[in-house]
């Protein structure tokens, strides 16, 4: 099997725990160092199903091993007071905290003040960190419920009074531990097909197609210019991945190997 659908398979592996993921994070910047966040997140109990029973059917191994752990991930991100706790240690004030459980989906919702912007941003990342190197770690894309905060990053300028904003961080750091997936393009049609019908397999059985991850934060200042997110308005941008677009095309333009 070539290298290039070796990655491919990685990063099949790796989607297969945010698959069934629905999540939303709203974020607002005040200009004294304050903000707020709104964060909901949920997880197709189905598709949980599906995972747990694709864990048990590997036996236990050590492949097995990372799954559990992962599954156990999964557990702790539909639990409101862990997720809860989790946001506290990142310094901030969680007004509230719920469970959700509707329509097949199950999750937790949970709005919480920022007292300093700076504070959470760094404790954030450092909680990010200790994620790098354990289970179904791929840089930027981490399991929710795990080292998952989408905290933004800001960065000065040489320009005066312009500073840069990092809403999440750039995608194809993510397959660096894979080896990239920048020899798609030389794939001959048949290992095309065959990567295109595992993608379908693990699309149909873990309801990727139901993936919505959607990050927004309002600033004070006004918005100059947007790269690979959305300007909603004056003073806010937003960024969206949905799982219909996790074809073999789309997963390159994710990655920034196209325009």
């Amino acid at each position: 099997m070539s290298r290039t659908i070796l990655c491919a398979c990685a990063f099949l592996a790796a989607i297969s725990f945010s698959a069934c993921t629905k999540m939303s994070s709203k974020a607002t910047v005040n200009a004294d160092n304050t903000g707020s966040l709104v964060m909901k997140m949920s997880y197709k109990t189905e598709a949980i199903e599906n995972l747990k029973a694709l864990a048990s059917q590997m036996g236990g191994g050590e492949d097995g091993g990372e799954m559990d752990e992962n599954l156990k991930k999964l557990d702790e991100a539909l639990d409101e007071k862990k997720i809860a706790e989790k946001m506290k240690k990142q310094g901030l004030e969680v007004k509230s905290s719920k469970a959700i459980d509707k329509d097949g989906w199950k999750g937790v919702e949970v709005e919480a003040d920022i007292k300093d912007v700076n504070a959470w941003i760094e404790a954030a990342g450092k909680e990010a960190e200790k994620e790098d190197d354990g289970p179904g770690s791929m840089g930027p894309m981490k399991l929710p419920g795990g080292g998952m905060s989408f905290a933004p990053k800001f960065y000065k300028t040489d320009t005066a009074g312009v500073g840069e904003v990092i809403l999440i961080p750039p995608m194809t750091e993510a397959m660096d531990a894979m080896g990239g997936l920048e020899n798609l393009d030389e794939m001959d049609e048949d290992q095309r097909a065959m990567v295109e019908a595992m993608m379908d397999n693990v699309k149909a059985q873990l309801s990727v197609d139901e993936l919505l991850v959607e990050l927004s934060i309002k600033l004070p200042g006004a918005i100059a210019a947007v790269k690979g997110c959305k300007k909603v308005d004056d003073h806010t941008i937003s960024w969206t991945m949905k799982g219909a677009d996790m074809t073999l095309d789309g997963v390159k333009n994710m990655f920034g190997m196209k325009d």
